[in-house]
């Protein structure tokens, strides 16, 4: 008969190591991790005189200012993973110095490089460096970091960069404790979780829209009466069921994710602090590009689409 019940467990009873168990959102990225690699991934360009040491200090800064910047994930104390503190060990920085290299090529090798869960840190960053301008990509675990905590934390590494110190941040409880759900706890053994195999290359480019482009955008956005986000979900949606049998095939499940940091009382922690909702589009339909993001605003919570996926 199963142990595992729905009761909160006082974190003072759990090893000094433990910083708490994984919420629900959070246990759900730890599980698909380990089938489906979805590495989150951001990259910044950085134009200013910089050394390969100030950013090693400035990331070493950040890591020390939010937890789970040092922290794997324990699936072995019980049957509830929970998040471990490991403080020796730094954020990898890969330094590259080519002229010649390519953002796209690295995070792509970012992006397709599994993260093992027991293994801290769960994030890894790369330099591109040259003298007078850089790019700098950060990714990370998916059950540690959403892309909202992304922004913050490049926030957090260009203060450091620029003299700046970074006051400590607390453990935050899970978003579902946070709503005031009962943490799942059990009294059974757990089991050793494991890296997923490497997934394909993904092919990743860049898409820059100029000034006029985004104005006329969003002016004819608001013409249609949809949102930026139902546009580019319809632009997706039309262009992979133009290339992948799949997507034409099959629904199209769009994911919207919706940031709530603010109802549940958070600034800038790391962590998972989203919400959302999806929309299912049937196969073989015949929606025209705006009648397609008609659509996708109607769906539940449509702000911004992170995840889009056939079904």
């Amino acid at each position: 008969m199963s142990s595992t019940s729905l009761e909160l467990q006082p974190l003072e009873l759990l090893p000094r190591d433990l910083l708490r168990p994984l919420g629900a959102f959070e246990e759900l990225f730890c599980l698909f991790d380990q089938h489906f690699p979805t590495n989150g991934a951001l990259a910044a360009q950085i134009t200013g005189h910089t050394t390969v040491q100030q950013w090693r200090d400035a990331l070493d800064a950040v890591q020390q200012r939010h937890p789970l910047l040092s922290a794997c994930i324990d699936t072995t104390f019980n049957r509830v993973p929970h998040f471990r503190s490991v403080t020796s060990q730094r954020i990898p920085l890969r330094v590259v110095t080519s002229p010649f290299a390519q953002w796209q090529q690295e995070i792509a090798e970012e992006v397709n490089a599994p993260f093992t869960p027991d293994q801290a840190p769960l994030f890894c960053a790369v330099l591109l460096h040259q003298e007078t301008h850089c790019t700098f990509i950060l990714s990370s675990h998916h059950a540690v970091c959403d892309g909202s905590s992304r922004i913050f934390l490049l926030r957090d590494i260009l203060l450091a960069l620029s003299g700046h110190a970074l006051e400590a941040l607390l453990m935050a409880p899970s978003r579902e404790s946070l709503f005031g759900a009962q943490q799942r706890t059990s009294t059974e053994l757990g089991l050793p979780s494991f890296a997923a195999q490497r997934p394909p290359m993904p092919h990743v480019e860049g898409i820059k829209l100029t000034t006029e482009e985004t104005t006329a955008l969003q002016r004819r956005a608001r013409e249609e009466g949809v949102t930026i986000h139902a546009a580019i979900s319809a632009a997706l949606t039309i262009a992979g069921r133009a290339i992948d049998e799949s997507w034409r095939n099959n629904p199209l499940r769009i994911m919207s994710p919706a940031e709530i940091r603010d109802i549940l009382g958070l600034k800038d922690q790391c962590m998972i602090s989203f919400s959302g909702g999806e929309i299912s589009i049937a196969p073989g339909g015949s929606m025209t590009f705006w009648e397609l993001a008609r659509f996708a605003k109607v769906g539940p919570l449509p702000s911004r689409a992170e995840k889009i996926y056939p079904g």
